[in-house]
């Protein structure tokens, strides 16, 4: 029985070691997000507003391998892809400073998403800029 504990042990150890790793990155992403926010401000002014939602948000929520979910209002559809590369090359670059592996990103519009997800997101989603 004994060496059934020091394994249980062992593994809550490594379980919390892991969950630590995990909301360390989940902090680092919150700043990347800010700076991200930032660059789409400085390249489009005219932006009403910029929003991170989604596991992010909460610890409980966040994983290892999840997405950071991006809203933008007011960007020119045609930018979408150019804001999008623009999100991935500072939130890259920000993770990269701290060691850790770059992360998949999801840019929203908020003009094409249907009404109940702006009231949903407007309800969850926290403001960066």
């Amino acid at each position: 029985m004994a060496v059934v504990d020091l394994h249980h042990q062992h593994l809550q150890r490594r379980w919390a070691q892991e969950q630590g790793l995990v909301e360390e990155r989940r902090q680092r992403l919150l700043v990347a997000a800010g700076l991200a926010a930032e660059a789409l401000h400085n390249r489009w002014p005219e932006l009403h507003g910029v929003w991170l939602f989604g596991s992010a948000l909460e610890a409980s929520s966040f994983r290892r391998h999840s997405d950071l979910d991006v809203m933008v209002e007011g960007l020119p559809s045609v930018a979408q892809l150019e804001a999008l590369g623009l999100v991935e090359a500072v939130v890259d670059r920000s993770l990269a400073n701290a060691g850790q592996e770059g992360i998949a990103i999801d840019l929203a519009r908020w003009e094409d998403l249907p009404s109940h997800w702006q009231a949903r997101l407007r309800r969850q989603a926290i403001a960066l800029t």
